[in-house]
């Protein structure tokens, strides 16, 4: 309707039939009695009764035309295609929202252009017909999460300047939701209570956006929160299926990491997804990669891979073999031909190469005057042959007694090889800790991986103590009595062959290689208590038997389970010839087959950190021999600035905050200065500036000393900083890089270390390959996403000539509506006073 106030108009033309009813009622007849006094007049009133009918209705008229106008100007008339004809409208203030997607799908080709540029130019124009009373703001749905308008709300003063603005922007890499956009512009529309609003989409409207549940309640959810703000939504579409549409859909390392030495290449699966309408065939995959040789990095070009034909909506997955050169880190960059949808035609993995895998070898029997009564003396030549990492492997071997000196965090992989107990100490209650256990749980729980193999040294006390830890420690199961005598051997076990897992690095002994378990001998191994604890944690899970022994108990013999991120794998044996004849297998090499794949298996594995989808944050810890180093991170745009590391020990900072609070709510008098000193140490936080942050911190702990603790819970809260002060911050200050990478491609950390030395660290960060989905939704899907079709729908797609939009804006002409209410009041005044003197 034409109006922004409606029901007042219906209201004021109700009055109108006011004036109406009064004029009727006057009319009313009374009963006539003769009077010869008034004959005379009689005849003078009939004489004149024609021109008094035709002056009430005039007054009549004028005063329901008066209430009418009033009606109009109260309900803030808009006119309609008629009045447009008017010199002035008086164009009312208006609140116009643009939500312009800005997602990479936009990206599409539309003529010599794409369907971005059109949606600019649209935009351009619906700008340039604002007046300089409308209040304008422009939201990109990129940046609407973070509340970041391209033009916060209000009144355009440099019109060209915004245009100029408005040409040079270009798609994000980002997946965008049209939900979260319309949030955003409930937002702008409550900065404001009353006035003529509306809001422009200027979308592709996918059909993969619109359909999901939880996108469609969203979306429900907030256009009903504009209907209830009385804003009238336009949608401007410029959807269109697509010709041609090739998507990588992922691009990813098959095995769990990236070695150098290792004997064979590494295998990437690239995955694409044909989202075009018509079958693909032989689609042509440049293959490109940065790496180091010779000690400097290089690019370099693999050859060619053809992919066979993709039906419309399918995928198909191809290997890349790749070498990675040498140690250091890599990436691979994979391209697909050119189509209707540039950006997600490429794709880049990102690897942490490794010169070997470091296996820590905890050695519980070291035999220095013959190394090969050691326990590690054949498993460490399984690992590496000949001692020079040719097979992807290095060994460094401890005794049981030297643990405490080593850090595990420094390792892809830990093995203990019948070793009695770790070290251990009293704390302060008089308990007994095993600091370098909890230390080698949180080794595997953060990805490490961790071998046992058990032996005639074990000390059942600790294996079923703190190994075992009731179920949720890294020992799957309590071990038992030992079975067989390896010094009067009267019986042997083998490997039930029927019980081996489908794990890969058994498969020597699967299918029809089953046979080989009859090759190994077993005099004695360690029976299990197999009951599975309930887990507490639902980062542990329940242990899982891959091979059996062929006792009367088919008794466990190798046992893997997942802690945290990383694994456990348990030998109920050695891994030496001491309980059985299997590293001296030399017929088939079962036994290096196994401990190597067992490597494979269990070693920590390429971090998921390297590549990632575009949003997802960049963190890179400078930690060890990169503590001291110089460094930036450099983006894939040009035009961004490098970034250097900071310190992240605002945490400890708001930890000592809240403290400081604590101690001011006890009526502690001497937490005012806490808490000064605590500013000052906030805002070295905030410079950077780690030693000087130390020192603030120290002169807390002098303050805390003086602190009067009779004071009821300021003890307590004492205690508490103290602990806090106490050697905490050398853990939170540390430097590390960190990023929200907004674009795809690949980001890169140059270092270079005080002895000179420079390295490089890559990270990928890929696009969403669902937004190469390019199926439009159209009104329907629009109207079903809303939940309304209260809504004006402009298709834009139909044409690839760019047309200015045509929708008429609203212009108010309640100002009209009142000046002539006034001169009808004057004139009905003017009117009422002539004609009374005639009665």
């Amino acid at each position: 309707m034409p109006f922004i106030h409606p029901v007042i108009f219906w209201m004021g033309l109700g009055t109108v039939s006011v004036p109406i009813i009064i004029h009727l009622l006057n009319r009313r007849r009374f009963k006539t009695m003769d009077w010869a006094a008034m004959k005379f007049l009689l005849e003078s009133v009939h004489k004149n009764r024609r021109r008094l009918r035709i002056e009430e209705l005039i007054l009549l008229a004028l005063r329901c035309l008066i209430l009418f106008l009033l009606a109009l100007a109260l309900a803030r008339f808009t006119g309609c295609a008629a009045t447009d004809v008017l010199p002035v409208g008086g164009k009312g203030s208006r609140i116009v929202v643009f939500v312009l997607d800005d997602s990479y799908s936009m990206a599409q080709k539309l003529g010599a252009g794409t369907l971005f540029s059109a949606a600019k130019k649209d935009l351009a124009g619906k700008l340039e017909e604002l007046s300089e009373t409308d209040r304008v703001a422009i939201l990109r749905t990129s940046r609407s999460k973070a509340g970041k308008a391209f033009f916060s709300l209000n009144f355009i003063t440099d019109k060209s300047s915004l245009l100029e603005r408005l040409k040079e922007l270009e798609v994000s890499d980002l997946r965008t939701g049209l939900a979260e956009s319309l949030t955003a512009a409930v937002r702008v529309f409550d900065e404001v209570e009353a006035g003529n609003k509306r809001l422009y989409v200027l979308s592709d409207f996918r059909s993969v956006d619109l359909a999901p549940p939880e996108q469609a309640h969203e979306i429900r959810r907030w256009f009903g929160e504009l209907r209830k703000r009385e804003v009238d939504v336009v949608t401007m579409d410029y959807g269109r299926a697509p010709a041609s549409n090739l998507t990588v859909e992922s691009l990813r390392l098959l095995n769990r990491f990236a070695v150098s030495k290792a004997p064979t290449a590494l295998r990437i699966a690239l995955t694409v997804r044909n989202n075009g309408p018509a079958r693909a065939e032989q689609v042509e995959v440049k293959i490109a990669a940065r790496l180091k040789s010779g000690g400097e990095y290089a690019d370099a070009s693999l050859p060619m891979r053809t992919l066979e034909g993709i039906e419309p909506g399918e995928s198909r997955t191809i290997e890349i073999p790749f070498s990675p050169g040498e140690s250091g880190s890599a990436f691979l960059t994979v391209k697909l031909p050119a189509d209707d949808l540039l950006p997600d035609n490429v794709a880049q993995i990102a690897l942490d190469v490794r010169e070997a895998l470091r296996v820590l070898v905890v050695d519980g029997r070291v035999d220095l005057t013959d190394p090969e009564e050691s326990e590690s003396f054949f498993f460490v030549r399984a690992l590496d042959p000949n001692d020079d990492s040719g097979y992807g492997n290095t060994a460094e071997v401890v005794s049981a007694e030297a643990m405490n000196e080593v850090d595990f965090q420094q390792y892809d992989l830990v093995v203990l090889l019948n070793v009695s107990e770790f070290p251990s100490r009293l704390d302060k209650q008089g308990r007994v800790q095993y600091p370098k256990l909890q230390a080698l749980e949180r080794y595997v729980r953060s990805d490490g991986g961790l071998a046992i193999f058990t032996g005639e040294k074990v000390n059942p006390a600790f294996y079923n103590g703190p190994l075992y830890k009731s179920g949720q420690g890294l020992s799957p199961f309590k071990i038992g009595v030992r079975k067989g005598n390896p010094e009067q051997i009267e019986e042997f076990f083998q490997l039930d062959p029927n019980s081996i897992g489908s794990e890969r690095f058994l498969r020597i002994f699967q299918g029809e290689a089953a046979g080989f378990t009859k090759l190994i001998r077993f005099t004695a191994f360690h029976t299990t208590e197999e009951r599975v604890v309930p887990s507490i944690n639902t980062a542990l899970a329940r242990p899982r038997v891959l091979a059996r022994f062929t006792d009367a108990q088919n008794s466990p013999a190798i046992v893997a389970r997942r802690f945290g991120r990383g694994r456990t794998l348990m030998f109920y044996t050695t891994a030496s010839k001491r309980w059985n004849d299997w590293p001296i297998e030399i017929e088939i090499g079962t036994y290096v087959s196994v401990i190597q794949g067992m490597v494979g298996y269990l070693a920590r594995p390429q971090s998921a950190e390297y590549t990632r989808r575009v949003g997802e944050p960049i963190v890179f810890e400078l930690s060890g021999r990169l503590r001291d180093a110089q460094g930036a991170l450099r983006t894939p745009n040009p035009d961004e600035d490098d970034q250097a590391p900071g310190f992240k020990f605002d945490v400890l900072a708001e930890r000592i905050r809240r403290l400081c609070q604590e101690m001011q709510r006890s009526g502690c008098a001497d937490a005012n200065a806490v808490g000064q000193s605590l500013g000052d140490a906030r805002q070295r936080c905030a410079a950077q500036d780690a030693f000087a942050f130390k020192q603030h911190l120290d002169d807390i702990a002098g303050l805390l000393a003086k602190v009067d603790t009779n004071v009821p819970g300021v003890r307590l809260v004492r205690e508490k900083l103290n602990a806090e002060l106490s050697g905490q911050w050398q853990q939170l200050l540390r430097r590390e890089f960190h990023a929200v990478p907004t674009s795809a491609g690949v980001y890169t950390i140059r270092l270079k270390l005080p002895d000179g030395e420079s390295r490089q660290v890559f990270f990928a960060r890929n696009t969403e390959p669902v937004e190469g989905r390019l199926a439009p939704g159209r009104q329907k899907a629009i109207t079903s996403a809303f939940g309304s079709g209260d809504f004006i729908y402009v298709d834009r797609s139909r044409t690839q000539a760019v047309q200015t939009v045509e929708l008429r804006d609203e212009k108010e002409y309640w100002l009209w509506a009142l000046v002539a209410m006034l001169v009808l009041l004057a004139v009905e005044t003017f009117l009422a006073q002539r004609f009374g003197h005639y009665t």
